[in-house]
């Protein structure tokens, strides 16, 4: 598996935990002494977004909105979902709206006494060593390429664990395929804690020589902990071949990261949340995330 890492400016998240710990090692000894320059000019705040069987099938819709409740019902994008219509997490596990979920090593549950952006609930996710906390929406392979997809959502960090050098933690990501195993981007908390942004591509061929670390940028403030905070949005630009990552109209990543032209001619999307730890070492005590009001668009 190629993998790409960038650190925000506010590591890793491969799609399959068997053979990457080369991969890791590899990346995290390159972020202590590189920062290297990439392209800029990526998709910025111009764009607004108007069960559990891994292999269940994608939605049958085609571009119609899903109405997802009461914050849903005044937005127009093409997925959007903001858990306030389940009684239990049951029910959304029973809904038509994801196509499926996984819980090994953690579980998700409703939250109601954090003050959600939309109340009733926010969707939280917990989860320790090994977690495979899995919360997946696959679509319909889209037509031809967009100019952008762009994944939105309210965070609040209740508690980031403590990750070691050797491991991370992915809780968001676009994938390319049914989930996260044909590729994908992703936000990733890493040692420090810091919030990162990776890319990796399907495939069991191990690390591409040592250049994993490309597109590395610096860290700022990590969110603070226990309060929901801006909201974040994952946006690829088609039309320049890279990612970017937002808190609120706030650029992440300094200049846009280049993705492979392999990763962007796959036509089939997923939104993926949860929480997916792979590496070496520990997270340390459980990580605790809770997500709200989550968009997904294409433009």
């Amino acid at each position: 598996m190629l993998l790409q890492w960038a650190t925000m400016t506010t590591g890793p998240f491969p799609g399959a935990k068997p053979g990457i710990s080369l991969g890791n090692v590899r990346l995290l000894s390159l972020t202590c002494c590189l920062a290297l320059t990439v392209a800029a000019g990526c998709g910025g705040p111009a764009f607004q977004a108007g069960g559990s069987a891994a292999d269940a099938s994608p939605d049958t819709t085609t571009g119609a909105p899903t109405d997802g409740g009461s914050w849903c019902s005044s937005r127009t994008a093409l997925f959007c979902e903001d858990f306030d219509e389940y009684a239990t997490i049951n029910d959304l596990y029973a809904s038509s709206k994801w196509t499926s979920h996984s819980e090994t090593s953690g579980s998700f549950k409703l939250a109601t006494s954090t003050s959600p952006p939309s109340p009733p609930n926010s969707l939280e996710v917990l989860g320790g060593d090994n977690a495979d906390v899995l919360l997946v929406k696959t679509f319909q392979p889209l037509a031809s390429p967009p100019k952008h997809a762009r994944l939105e959502f309210d965070l609040r960090i209740d508690n980031p664990g403590s990750p070691g050098l050797l491991v991370a933690s992915g809780f968001a990501a676009i994938g390319f395929g049914a989930g996260i195993d044909n590729g994908y981007v992703a936000l990733v908390i890493t040692n420090g804690p810091q919030l990162s942004m990776a890319w990796g591509l399907s495939g069991d061929a191990g690390v591409k020589g040592d250049a994993g670390a490309e597109g590395l940028t610096h860290v700022m403030t990590f969110p603070a902990a226990s309060r929901w905070a801006d909201r974040f949005a994952i946006d690829i630009d088609y039309t320049q071949s890279c990612v970017q990552v937002f808190d609120g109209n706030s650029p992440q990543l300094g200049a846009c990261v280049p993705l492979p032209a392999e990763l962007l001619a796959r036509r089939t999307l997923s939104v993926v949340l949860g929480n997916y730890v792979v590496g070496l070492g520990s997270v340390g005590p459980l990580i605790d995330l809770e997500f709200d009001d989550v968009t997904f668009d294409t433009q």
